[in-house]
């Protein structure tokens, strides 16, 4: 993968205040009274059992979910107030399923991530045909250009919406599952390439089920349980194995890393009656 290109502009400052957050008026309360904020250069890795409000505090995130109450800010400002092309150039999402169009081929849906830098007379130029590539080329997926998506295995097809929403050009990813269908290799490659944009300053939002891979690359950790923040800091101080058996119902033993010297989680056969801490 090629190296990774500085944000094209300053990363804003991404924060919740008292988020309250259902998909229907009368439906259930997913998301209840959540305060935190993003930081640029930061990467934050959510993390949390099925079901708890992750994905949906993410499409908040990305003004797909309007809230009950409470409110999204982008650098103090309500993200309602901006005009959602405004808003897709700072802030992209990496949702969990989308489709493609059929016929598509690799290199037009990575193109579609430039469609928020276009005015209605706007044409595809060289500087787009540059992102673009570059993305192709960070994802690993440039040799696939010209073959449909549909054609393409469930890795594959991942490594190209990674693309898509990197060809965006926002200094803010939201990334939810981003290594879903991905071998090992593509996963530390992809979980590398974010680090990198936010080495370079981005904002860095990821929704994670490895909370080994969370804690490896993640500055910061926020742990959700039943629609709320139960934790969030320095992984180093939040996981430990009280908190895993709190939420996830799993007994683990936290080590150091021998790699980056933070947290590790071995988890504990359920048939085992030792547990150490």
């Amino acid at each position: 993968m090629s190296p990774t290109p500085a944000p094209l502009s300053p990363a804003p400052q991404l924060s919740v205040h008292d988020l309250e957050l259902g998909y229907s008026a009368a439906g259930p309360r997913i998301v209840r009274g959540v305060s935190t904020s993003f930081a640029p250069g930061e990467f934050t890795a959510i993390i949390g059992p099925n079901g708890c409000g992750k994905s949906t505090l993410l499409r908040a995130l990305a003004r797909l979910l309007p809230p009950r109450s409470g409110e999204v800010r982008l650098d103090g400002a309500q993200t309602e107030s901006l005009r959602p092309k405004d808003y897709a150039r700072k802030v992209a999402l990496l949702a969990q399923e989308s489709g493609a169009p059929s016929g598509i081929t690799v290199a037009q849906l990575v193109a579609r991530g430039r469609f928020p830098h276009h005015g209605w007379l706007q044409r595809f130029g060289a500087e787009d045909e540059e992102i673009v590539r570059g993305a192709l080329e960070e994802t690993g997926v440039l040799g696939l250009s010209t073959q449909r998506v549909s054609e393409l295995s469930g890795g594959q097809r991942q490594r190209v919406r990674v693309a898509t929403t990197l060809a965006q050009s926002t200094p803010v990813l939201l990334l939810d599952e981003p290594t879903t269908f991905l071998d090992v290799a593509h996963q530390v490659d992809l979980l590398d390439l974010f680090a990198a944009r936010r080495d370079a300053g981005s904002t860095v939002v990821a929704v994670l089920h490895d909370l080994n891979q969370a804690m490896r690359y993640a500055d910061r950790i926020v742990v959700m349980r039943e629609g709320i923040i139960v934790a969030q800091g320095d992984p180093a101080e939040v996981v430990t194995p009280e908190l895993l058996l709190h939420v996830f119902s799993v007994r683990a033993q936290v080590h150091q890393d021998p790699v980056t010297g933070g947290p590790m989680m071995v988890t504990v056969p359920r048939a085992s009656t030792t547990v150490r801490a």
